[in-house]
């Protein structure tokens, strides 16, 4: 088998869709076409950068170029490139499809040539964006020969970053997109809360619910790391949304312990800073950072931090690279059906607590014997407890159901 993959956001760092997709399909024969953003605008259209990752440029990312060459001192481009943002042009090109970003012809026309080059037998496009999906079904209208999978890691049609009002416009869009798909594979919360929702597409008959492919379970040789003070480390992205810090800091400004909170990532940079100078030295904040020092932050980590979403249909993909450590983790949980929790109820070295309406002096007692009485789990037991999470399960149960 061999697969042409869309996705977005793979080089140079991977966002958490393409991680999924990029673990599921690490021992096949692939190549990937990634979107062009930001930080890799000033790579060449669907150029080779690094094991077969070929870049589709979009306008907005014409134009970044652009600026980065006027402007040789990248913290004047940077800053204009955010003045860029702000612009109609830039929300018209950018809208949740990301359609009209994209040079339809001269896509296709390039993604040709590889096509020519290489004798693909499946694609597979990876959402959220939904433009992936578009891209793909471009290609499939013009190979129909190619089976095509649809993987939607991320919701679509109830996704709270989207217009609520737009839900009808997106339920249209997304039984056009994937009428056409040969497989459809999602998160099981994804097709659970279009169901309790009422929602009941057509897509859905034949579709697979498929978990997260990041269950990788690491050596279990080193013990559970003791620092004075306490290292606790969480890494991702937060949004106004869904993964909003402040109550988690809020929480954190009032522990009286002695730790220190490493945040890898970036988002809500203002509520960031804002709790900078309330904890001081307490609060390291090192942003975006290459996933390599992400991972070695984890592994020398004495407890790992989850910020669980507000929502029911999405689960941060994280949890899987901290269920692999065996090492403690916070769990701070903000809705009462949080879809982690059947997760965290499977991991025996967590602690969960609900920061919107459990008592912080509680809360804080139950912290404090926790991080005293910290462990970590052997291999054997996480293998044991998330089963069905593990890695090479959720490969088995996909390339299954292609056979």
């Amino acid at each position: 088998m061999k697969f042409l993959c869309i996705t977005i956001s793979l080089y140079p760092y991977r966002e958490a869709s393409s991680d999924c997709v990029y673990n599921l399909l690490s021992n096949s024969e692939v190549d990937y076409i990634t979107i062009a953003n930001l930080s890799n605008a000033i790579l060449s259209d669907l150029s080779e950068v690094q094991n077969n990752i070929y870049f589709a440029q979009t306008k907005t990312t014409v134009l970044y170029k652009k600026i980065y060459s006027f402007f040789k001192n990248k913290k004047i481009a940077r800053f204009y490139s955010k003045v860029f943002q702000k612009t109609k042009l830039y929300k018209r090109y950018t809208n949740e499809y990301m359609v009209g970003d994209l040079d339809k012809k001269r896509f296709l026309r390039l993604v040709e040539i590889l096509i020519q080059k290489n004798k693909y037998d499946y694609i597979i496009s990876v959402s959220m964006p939904m433009i992936c999906h578009f891209m793909a079904k471009w290609i499939k209208e013009k190979h129909p020969e190619l089976k095509w999978i649809a993987y939607e890691v991320d919701p679509y049609v109830y996704n709270l970053n989207l217009k609520i009002r737009d839900v009808a416009k997106r339920k249209k869009i997304a039984s056009e997109i994937y009428k056409n798909v040969d497989y459809f594979f999602c998160m099981p919360c994804v097709k659970e809360y279009n169901e309790k929702m009422g929602y009941f597409p057509e897509y859905h008959k034949n579709s697979v619910k498929l978990e997260l492919p990041k269950l990788n379970v690491i050596n279990d040789n080193k013990t559970c790391d003791f620092h004075n003070p306490v290292e606790i480390i969480y890494t991702g992205i937060f949004y106004d949304k869904i993964r909003n810090p402040e109550e988690m800091l809020k929480f954190f400004s009032g522990f009286n312990y002695n730790f220190n909170l490493h945040i890898y990532g970036f988002g809500c940079d203002k509520i960031l800073y804002k709790y900078k100078k309330i904890l001081g030295d307490k609060l390291k904040l090192h942003g975006q950072v290459p996933k390599k020092i992400c991972q070695e932050a984890i592994e020398s980590a004495d407890l790992l931090l989850v910020l669980g979403n507000t929502v029911e249909n999405q689960v941060p993909s994280k949890i899987f690279n901290y269920f692999a450590t065996g090492l403690p983790i916070i769990n701070l949980y903000q809705n009462e059906n949080d879809p982690s929790m059947s997760y965290f109820n499977s991991y025996k070295n967590s602690i969960n607590i609900n920061i919107k309406n459990e008592n912080y002096q509680d809360a804080y007692i139950r912290l404090e014997k926790f991080i005293d009485n910290r462990e970590k789990l052997a291999k054997k037991q996480i293998c044991i407890n998330l089963k069905s999470c593990l890695l090479e399960e959720i490969r088995e149960v996909f390339f299954r159901y292609l056979d």
